[in-house]
């Protein structure tokens, strides 16, 4: 009985606090598994959910294709536009003539709801959309961007119609006897070699075309993606292949041209992607594998750019400018030219040395040479760099006295090499002093000649003269200040006889080409007026002292001719009988013509100090 009321006493105590802990974390431990085994079940039957669904939606896409239909790239936009694809009907036409299914290929109340980006992060099963428009299709991922979560069902698309569309039958009803087939043979297409879907290669083929056929395994890649130094490429690649022997074609594409089949090992570029696909051999038993790309890069180089130019001006001839006629030749040809090098040129390979990958670019006006429309650039070459001729034309220059010339190296290939940094030089236009010109004196005529006895006197150069003691000066820019251009006919002074007359004259550049120059000395000449003298000669001749004259002329004190006097064509009977100078300054020709010049005047004229016809005079003796 003791040991009984003791025994009722103990169990009246209860748990001590350790008892009662171990009791909490023994129901705590039970409840955790509980919950993540629910879990896991839960988690389970929706990825089981999700791949039945793919399944059977990807067999509505084939069914579909089977039956007549075709896909438009937009229609492959997103997962919404091709299940809505799926929701149309054949048209009636159509119907008529399909063999197969009319009807929409889905339920017309399926949709679909998006992963997060939380859930994408912790790999839960999502489906994604391969828009390919031979075999587009739906397939299950575990990484990657979000997903498709669940397809689901929504009532408020069950009243929503998707239209109808024209179906192309590859088995037609009859149209005359309804027992018989017009039968057109068409199988289903499948993915070509040009055009594998891309697959991620952690991808689960949730309907494999036919069961248990083995997906083959993508190719392998000899080289490893990723970035290398510009001095390893080119990089020779090889596809190895990763099936059983016999079982499969490796076809490879380079930067998504049309995929090639694979005959050995091949060079890379930077920048190049590479993507290679099983093709089966044995389509009973082995299905195309997934594709698999690699892309190899490397840190592009930046050119150190160098601009060298001799000096820093150049003169007008040194510039290719013009000399003045009757300079000796031979006539300065040459135009400067500066030179592009780039110093770390070793660091590019020779086989990426050509224009395809960079050139020298240059501006002769001060604009940026990269992105200027009157950008000059080097010419095309391949094989290996060469320094660069920049040229300095004399058009660079213009009216100013300097010539900004920039240059840089230009990336054409940006995967190879950098835009290199702007180089800068400003060239200065060196003056000249011009020659003073030569005055020539022939009683009161006078002519002016430029100094060409040597090569630096340019076409254009301008001569400017005074008659009265006065210098022509010259400005800041270099122009005259007075006087009176040069034409370079002979000019006649006039004056007193006996006076004293004093002729300057200076040389100034050409008005294009002013920065080039600085004018002339001061030529000066002072003479006695000699008596005005002129003779008149006349008779059947054509030229008179290497002058093309025809029948009269007129000499000056030294028998030259001088050609302000001139009358044209001349007698037309190339004869005269007599020349006469009028006190009044006109000048009376004689003889057996009919013309002068083309005017008739037939036996006497009277002319002008120039030598044209005195239309106000016209006497007629013809008939004498």
């Amino acid at each position: 009985m003791k040991r009984f009321d003791s025994f009722k006493k103990s169990a009246r105590r209860g748990f001590s606090l350790v008892e009662a802990l171990m009791v909490i974390a023994v129901l705590s431990t039970l409840t955790a598994g509980a919950v993540f085994t629910i879990s896991n079940v839960t988690r389970a039957a929706e990825n089981t959910k999700l791949q039945r669904d793919v399944t059977v939606i990807n067999n509505a896409i084939r069914t579909y294709m089977l039956n007549g239909g075709t896909f438009l790239r937009s229609d492959l936009a997103n997962p919404g536009t091709i299940l809505n694809k799926l929701k149309t009907r054949a048209t009636v036409d159509s119907a008529k003539e399909i063999a197969g299914l009319r009807d929409s290929m889905i339920d017309s109340r399926l949709t679909y709801e998006m992963q997060s980006n939380a859930e994408a992060a912790v790999g839960v099963q999502r489906a994604r959309f391969i828009p390919d428009l031979v075999n587009p299709k739906f397939v299950i991922q575990k990484d990657g961007p979000p997903g498709i979560r669940k397809f689901v069902l929504d009532a408020g698309l069950e009243e929503k119609d998707f239209g109808t569309e024209s179906r192309r039958a590859t088995m037609k009803l009859a149209k005359k006897d309804p027992w018989v087939w017009d039968y057109a043979e068409s199988s289903l297409r499948h993915a070509e070699p040009s055009l594998p879907p891309t697959r991620n290669a952690n991808e689960v083929n949730p309907n494999p075309p036919d069961v248990g056929n083995l997906v083959l395994n993508p190719p392998g890649f000899s080289l490893p993606a990723g970035v290398a130094p510009l001095l390893l490429f080119p990089r020779t690649l090889a596809l190895l292949p990763t099936n059983p022997s016999g079982t499969a074609q490796i076809v490879y594409s380079v930067n998504g041209s049309p995929f090639a089949p694979y005959a050995g090992p091949f060079n890379v570029d930077p920048g190049t992607t590479v993507t290679g696909v099983s093709i089966s051999l044995d389509p009973d038993r082995f299905d195309d594998s997934p594709s698999s790309s690699r892309t190899y890069t490397t840190t592009p180089v930046t050119p150190w750019a160098v601009m060298i130019f001799g000096r820093s001006g150049y003169d007008y001839f040194e510039l290719g400018g013009e000399a003045a006629p009757g300079t000796p030749p031979p006539l300065p040809s040459g135009s400067v030219n500066g030179t592009g090098l780039i110093l770390n040129i070793f660091m590019i390979p020779p086989v990426y040395q050509n224009s395809s990958v960079f050139r020298f670019v240059w501006t002769q006006d001060g604009t940026d040479p990269l992105t200027s429309a009157s950008a000059l650039r080097q010419a095309e070459f391949s094989g290996g760099f060469s320094p660069t001729a920049i040229p300095l034309p004399l058009s660079a220059f213009g009216s100013s006295a300097t010539a900004t010339v920039k240059s840089a190296v230009k990336a054409v290939n940006k995967a190879i090499v950098n835009d290199s940094l702007i180089l800068s030089r400003t060239l200065n236009a060196v003056p000249l002093p011009l020659r003073a010109p030569i005055i020539n004196i022939d009683g009161r005529d006078v002519t002016l000649t430029l100094n060409v006895n040597s090569r630096d006197m340019p076409k254009d150069a301008r001569i400017f003269y005074t008659t009265d003691g006065t210098d022509p000066g010259s400005d800041a820019a270099g122009n005259p200040q007075r006087g009176t251009r040069y034409t370079g006919a002979a000019f006649t002074l006039q004056g007193v006889t006996g006076s004293n007359q004093t002729i300057r004259a200076r040389v100034y550049a050409p008005p294009a080409h002013m920065q080039f120059f600085r004018a002339s000395g001061l030529a000066s000449t002072t003479l006695i007026l000699p008596a005005a003298t002129s003779v008149y000669v006349g008779g059947d001749f054509v030229n008179s002292g290497g002058s093309l004259m025809r029948n009269i002329a007129l000499l000056n004190n030294s028998g030259q001719v001088d050609t302000r006097f001139d009358t044209g064509r001349g007698a037309s009977d190339d004869s005269l009988v007599g020349v006469v100078r009028q006190t009044s300054g006109g000048i009376m020709a004689g003889g057996d013509f009919e013309t002068l010049n083309g005017s008739p005047r037939p036996g006497v004229v009277r002319l002008n100090a120039n030598g044209s016809v005195d239309a106000t005079f016209d006497a007629d003796l013809s008939t004498n």
